[in-house]
């Protein structure tokens, strides 16, 4: 998760924003089935909110990709 997360970050520190987009919507779908997986509702929120690179993922989303 962290390599994916810096490297979306990179993508858009470079200027390229459209293929910042794209990668972090890929990211952010693998670690939606990985969290899928977790069946306990409470290990999976703090698989989401607790582990920095998946919570940063998430925070990027929310920013670059729904405004």
């Amino acid at each position: 998760s962290i390599v994916n997360v810096t490297y979306a970050e990179a993508l858009m520190a470079s200027g390229d924003a459209p293929a910042a987009h794209r990668y972090l919507r890929t990211a952010h779908e693998r670690l939606l089935v990985r969290a899928a997986r977790i069946r306990d509702q409470v290990w999976r929120r703090s698989f989401l909110e607790n582990a920095p690179e998946n919570a940063r993922t998430i925070e990027l989303v929310r920013t670059w990709l729904t405004g």
